[in-house]
């Protein structure tokens, strides 16, 4: 793997269990031996949005030179992630997903915005909370329930699933899926209420609402006709 940008040129060997990660402005290349076929996925996040997530970090992971992690749990939380970006999942979600990454890797501060003590802790996190219930259908993005807790969005995510058991993103998802189950009852046609409830399509509602409650919405709505 060549580094450029003041970093001395190197190599690492790769293998199915490894995750690299570089700062911007390294150059690298990834070149298999001897023909060899493989596939690898790559992930790449503004510095900005980092920095932003870890405020007051000295000196992150994407500042410091090439890392090379190997294990399954890093190559399954990385393919998780992947799968989540690619996916349906909402913003709320996605962005979790990319902290866990990072938390893992060691790029995420455990700094930031944080209240003093138990109660300015809590207090922001039932600003969090009240702020999904009220736009639990809104695309929620980690930025906005930081500026209503006070917490930076690590610990938004870190200490809101220490409370209440879950993280906000999955919060905000039993709130939709309990929306969605008021409207079944109701009656009304299932597509119109996988839109209005935020899914991003049927299919996506369909398997959302089956791991929650148990049974596909339509099975739902007729047990309750």
């Amino acid at each position: 793997m060549p580094a450029g940008s003041g970093t001395r040129a190197g190599r690492s060997r790769s293998c199915p269990t490894a995750l690299f990660s570089s700062p911007p402005g390294v150059f690298h290349a990834c070149n298999p031996r001897d023909s060899v076929h493989w596939q690898f996925k790559m992930l790449f996040v503004a510095p900005e949005w980092l920095a932003a997530a870890s405020p007051g970090e000295r000196t992150p992971v994407w500042r410091q030179g090439v890392r090379c992690l190997h294990g399954r749990a890093y190559e399954t939380l990385m393919a998780r992630t992947a799968d989540c970006l690619m996916g349906s999942a909402s913003p709320l979600a996605k962005e979790s997903g990319v902290l866990e990454l990072f938390a893992a890797l060691g790029g995420i501060a455990a700094r930031g915005r944080r209240p003093a003590g138990a109660s300015g802790e809590r207090a922001g996190l039932r600003q969090v909370r009240e702020y999904l219930q009220a736009h639990f259908l809104d695309r929620v993005a980690l930025a906005a329930l930081e500026a209503v807790s006070g917490l930076s969005r690590y610990y938004v995510v870190k200490l809101f699933k220490k409370e209440y058991g879950v993280p906000p993103h999955v919060y905000q998802t039993m709130l939709r899926v309990n929306y969605a189950e008021k409207e079944l009852r109701r009656r009304r046609d299932l597509a119109a209420v996988a839109q209005d409830a935020g899914f991003y399509d049927q299919s996506h509602f369909t398997k959302t609402f089956r791991s929650h409650v148990g049974v596909t919405p339509e099975v739902y709505q007729k047990a309750h006709m």
